[in-house]
């Protein structure tokens, strides 16, 4: 059951799917479409868009876990989400700032 899952072990799960549904969507444009084509391009922009939403769930998370009182839960997700920050926005963004002092906040 999936509620049973550790993050970890969801996260392996996803990126295992992921991994099979790109390589269906590949072998489908190789039999039905030109090389690179349409269901292969949509399917990677819809996947990519979800990945800009990755800092966003991890955030929302770890939130969910100090909620609860588990900082400790909720840090190894700050840094992530932090480090996600800094690569799309830069070390001087105020977003990555805020996330940054989270992280920073968990960290005492």
């Amino acid at each position: 059951m999936i509620g049973d899952q550790t993050l970890d072990e969801l996260c392996s799960i996803l990126r295992q799917a992921y991994s099979q549904n790109i390589e269906l969507m590949r072998t489908l444009d190789e039999q039905f479409f030109r090389a690179d084509e349409y269901v292969y391009e949509r399917t990677k922009s819809v996947i990519e868009h979800c990945q800009e939403h990755i800092e966003e769930l991890l955030l929302n998370l770890a939130v969910l876990y100090q909620a609860q009182g588990k900082d400790a839960e909720a840090e190894p997700l700050v840094k992530r989400a932090l480090a996600i920050s800094e690569r799309n926005l830069g070390p001087e963004h105020p977003h990555t700032q805020t996330i940054r002092h989270t992280y920073q906040a968990l960290r005492s």
